[in-house]
Formats: structure tokens, C-alpha cells, sequence
């Protein structure tokens, strides 16, 4: 017998051909009762993500062929546990099927757990694999495992009842609160606490009229802070601090009371010993949270300027305690981002001074802009900063304008003065193509001299990184025209070869910087 295990266990594990057994076995195993295995941990494999997709987000050939080779449709994807090939092991699916389960991201290993949870298998073998401890902290011995005694009590309890450690020891076996639960995963995505309000997460444009007047006359929601969760001022308040007016509007998209708290504010509002008394604390607290950086006497975790994908996974469980989920922790769209840039470019930015509106020119005032500073791109100092270090009314003023940190740091600042180990992954890939590096990025810094060329020089792999940092045409320092043209609106005169080339080719996939969990009052 080897004295190393295989990482990845085998169904049939070897065991010792003379196993120590006790006169009178128990239900409960012990190193007597089962063969003494060589010394073996237990490594609970990675999620597959793509499962926890709910089935519109899905690619047309993915949907296609998990109907075809799992059966599945769309109300056997996002409700769990109801596919009865979930009930299989890997080696009893065919080619075709594991086939399509790697397409999805699964192998051997992540499939039993992640979708049997090891519910096919002996006692014997999760014993080998050391898994019946969690099994026994959730209330199961070999008999009722084996059905010779019904299932344990806790079977029939929801998530919500199982203790910390009993929660920790269902995770071992790949269960969230949903597929313990068996719930929607567009309802209650990884495990959120309060189903989510379905009516808020539709685009603006696919709204019906009279909900969008709702909106707009009771929230003061437009189509742009709609569209981008967190950029309503409404959203941080507390539904104890919202009037009539404001609860009517939540009333109208189903979200009020624990809902609005938990979905909207996020629990801003809360002080701390509100936190701690209503149990989210602990949420907060494996953020990084504690109560001086809450109350803003001490400075923010750094999981606050982190994206989703770069939280751990049990970072990301209790962001989803939450109710933030990559969505609204990233403050992604919901408008379908169709352009070349990584973000839906500002299209008020790019129209002349003389065609804005007074009361949008004395919000460009604001921002400390006059006409020529307005016109002539990259000329104005508050362009300089980032959007944090913009003040609350400049910040006010930008979201009007159809601008938030997102966009700001990447069309107005080209992320220049943020520090190179803060930078994005993608952008700081992008920045080192465009001959940057750490020693030589920083506002005073000289630019590398691929910025001396016009737009029109750089090649295409050039042009699709520099729009990965917001450039284009009339925002390239090689190529910045003097006045803002109407056709600025527009995608500006980028190759027909640089729009085709995915930006992936060159850089790694975007990664945003998250929206701010609390905003410190």
C-alpha cells in the first residue's frame, strides 16, 4: 500500500487487507471499526462557479447542451436538487454527460461533491476519505446512512437552524444554504438571507412606464442610478429613516422592512451595536470590519477596494449574508455593456460645453471646469484625482453627469493616480504593455513614449489595451484633438480591427474595483 494518497481520491480506495475490527461495532465508527487508512486530508474542492449561474445568464450553446446531455431546462437549473442526475456519481454518467458536466467546469472530484454532496456513496468510503465527522456533526451514524434508521432530525431542518460548527461541516460536503435547502439560486443566489427582490434587477428600459414614473417620483431613481446599484443616495437610508413617499416606491418593487435593509442599504445605516444585536456583525467582522473602522475612527479593510473575484470564498459567503452578491458589490450595470471600453463610456463627457444644458454646465462648475477646460481632455486638474478623493458634492455632481468611480477613474483619471499596487490586475497588465512599470507610473512621472505616437500609429493590439484603460481617439496624449467634436458621442475613430480584437487577447479579463460596502458618515 502507498504511503502517499492520491490527490485526487479514487471511488475504490485501497485499503489494508487486515483490517482491525471491534467485537461489537458501533453506529459511530471509530479507527477500530473501519481499516486504518494511511495518513490522508481531507481538501474540499474548488466551486464551479458556472452551476450557481442562473439560466438567461447562461451562453446559448451552454444551455443547449445541458438540456441535451443533463436534462436539464431552465426550472431543473435554478432549482436545486430537483435534476435527478444530481443524484448520480461521476462514474455512473455517461461520456456525453461528462462531457457536458466539464464543459460546465466540472471533474471527478467537484461533481460528487459539489453536485451529489457525496450523497451516493458508502459510509465506507466517505469514512476513507475522512468525511464522516462531518457527517456526524449533522447528526448521521452509519445506520441511518445507510436508511436502517430514517434521517437524522437535522435533515429536516432548514440552514438557518444548523449551529456555526454544523454550517462549517455542511460546507466540507459542498452544501450552501441553497442546496441544503434546495432553493431558486436566482432567488437566494449562493445562500442570501432574504429572497431577492427580482423587480429591482431589471433593466430601466424594461420597465413598464408607470413603474418607471414610481421610481422616479417617489425614489428620485433616474435611468442611470437605476441601472448601477449604489449610486442613489435613497439606497443608504435605512428603512426606519425612509417617509411615506420613499416607502410607497419600495412597496412598488417589492422590498420594504428587513428586504430594503438588506438589499439596498446593506445595513449602512446600522451602528455597530445594531450590527451586533441583530447578529450581522459577524458578516462585517470577516470583512475585515470592526467598530472603530466602521465608525470611521480607523481606516477601511482592505476587502473594501477589492473585487469580487479577488475575495476569498469565504469572504465572498459572508459579503452574500449581506445580500451583495458580484453584482452589486462590483456596481456592475445592468444596462448590456455593447461598446469596446470596459464600462459604458459617459456620453455627456464628450459633448461640447456650448450643447450642455445650464444646469448641467453649473454642475461641470462644480467640478471645478470652465468652458476650455471642459473642451480640451485631460487639461483639468480635478482630473487628476481619482473619484474618492473627489468631495461629496464633486462627487454628487459627477454621478449627475453620468459619471461614478468606475468611469471616472478609468475615462477621466485613466487610473494615473492610483498607486501601481492598487491598480486592477487587467490594468496594471494593460499599463505595463503601454511601458509602464512601478518605478516609472505616477502623475509626475514622464509617459513611456508610445504616447508620443498619434492614435492612428499605434497598431491594434496597442489601441484595444489603451481602451482598457478608457483611451480613445481625442483622450490619447498623442492624438487629443483641441475641441470636443459631435462624433465624440460615438465610439471615436477607433480600427475596425481594434473593435473585433478582444481585449482578453491582451489583457486579463476586466476586474472591477467593488462599490463601498459602508460609506463612513
Amino acid at each position: 500500500m502507498s504511503s502517499e494518497p492520491s490527490t485526487i481520491p479514487s471511488l475504490s480506495p485501497t485499503v489494508s487487507s487486515s483490517p482491525t475490527i471491534s467485537s461489537s461495532p458501533t453506529y459511530s465508527p471509530t479507527k477500530t471499526h473501519l481499516p486504518t487508512l494511511p495518513e490522508y486530508e481531507y481538501k474540499r474542492p474548488k466551486r464551479v462557479d458556472m452551476r450557481w449561474v442562473p439560466w438567461d445568464d447562461l451562453d446559448r450553446d451552454i444551455q443547449i447542451e445541458v438540456s441535451e446531455a443533463l436534462e436539464y431546462n431552465r426550472i431543473s437549473w435554478e432549482n436545486l436538487k430537483t435534476n435527478d442526475v444530481e443524484k448520480l456519481r461521476w462514474s455512473d454518467l455517461s461520456d456525453r454527460k461528462k462531457d457536458a458536466a466539464e464543459m460546465l467546469g466540472f471533474d471527478e472530484w467537484s461533481w460528487n461533491c459539489w453536485m451529489n454532496n457525496f450523497e451516493s456513496f458508502s459510509w465506507k468510503q466517505l469514512y476513507e476519505w475522512e468525511l464522516t465527522t462531518y457527517l456526524e456533526s449533522l447528526g448521521w451514524n452509519q445506520q441511518r446512512w445507510n436508511g436502517q434508521n430514517g434521517p437524522p432530525i437535522l435533515k429536516t431542518n432548514s440552514w438557518d437552524d444548523l449551529t456555526s460548527e454544523q454550517q462549517q461541516s455542511a460546507m466540507q460536503l459542498c452544501f450552501y444554504k441553497t442546496t441544503y435547502d434546495e432553493l431558486n439560486i436566482v432567488e437566494y443566489g449562493i445562500g442570501y438571507p432574504i429572497k431577492r427582490p427580482s423587480a429591482r434587477f431589471v433593466p430601466w428600459n424594461d420597465l413598464d412606464s408607470e413603474l418607471q414614473a414610481t421610481m422616479e417620483q417617489t425614489l428620485g431613481y433616474t435611468e442611470f442610478s437605476w441601472n448601477i446599484p449604489g449610486l442613489n443616495p435613497k439606497e443608504l437610508k435605512g428603512w426606519f429613516e425612509m417617509d411615506d413617499s420613499e416607502k410607497r416606491g419600495a412597496e412598488a418593487i417589492n422590498c420594504t422592512d428587513t428586504c430594503w435593509d438588506c438589499w439596498q442599504a446593506h445595513y449602512n445605516t446600522y451602528g455597530w451595536q445594531d450590527l451586533v444585536n441583530r447578529g450581522h456583525d459577524e458578516a462585517f467582522v470577516a470583512l475585515g470590519w470592526d467598530e472603530s473602522s466602521w465608525c470611521g475612527d480607523s481606516e477601511a479593510p482592505v476587502t473594501n477596494k477589492r473585487s469580487w473575484n479577488e475575495l476569498t470564498e469565504e469572504e465572498q459567503l459572508n459579503a452574500t449574508m449581506l445580500c451583495l452578491d458580484q453584482f452589486n458589490w462590483d456596481q456592475e450595470s445592468l444596462e448590456v455593456n455593447t461598446g469596446t471600453f470596459p464600462y459604458i463610456k459617459p456620453p455627456l463627457r464628450y459633448k461640447q460645453w456650448s450643447s450642455l444644458t445650464v444646469d448641467q454646465q453649473k454642475l461641470a462648475q462644480e467640478l471645478l471646469y470652465k468652458e476650455d477646460s471642459w473642451n480640451n481632455l485631460g487639461t483639468a486638474d480635478i482630473e487628476k484625482r481619482l473619484f474618492d478623493d473627489l468631495t461629496d458634492l464633486q462627487k454628487s455632481s459627477a454621478v449627475e453627469l453620468g459619471l461614478y468611480e468606475k468611469t471616472w477613474d478609468c475615462f477621466q483619471n485613466h487610473y494615473r493616480a492610483e498607486a501601481w499596487s492598487d491598480l486592477p490586475p487587467d490594468v496594471r497588465l494593460a499599463s505595463e504593455f503601454l511601458g509602464w512599470n512601478q518605478s516609472s507610473w505616477g502623475l509626475t512621472k514622464p509617459t513611456p513614449d508610445i504616447y508620443n505616437k498619434k492614435w492612428d500609429e499605434l497598431s491594434t493590439e496597442e489601441q484595444a489595451t489603451a481602451m482598457t484603460v478608457c483611451h480613445f481617439d481625442i483622450t490619447w496624449p498623442g492624438g487629443m484633438q483641441d475641441q470636443l467634436v459631435a462624433s465624440a458621442v460615438q465610439e471615436g475613430a477607433v480600427s475596425q480591427a481594434a473593435r473585433m480584437l478582444p481585449t482578453a487577447a491582451i489583457v486579463a479579463a476586466a476586474l472591477s474595483v467593488n462599490v463601498l460596502i459602508h460609506i463612513v458618515v
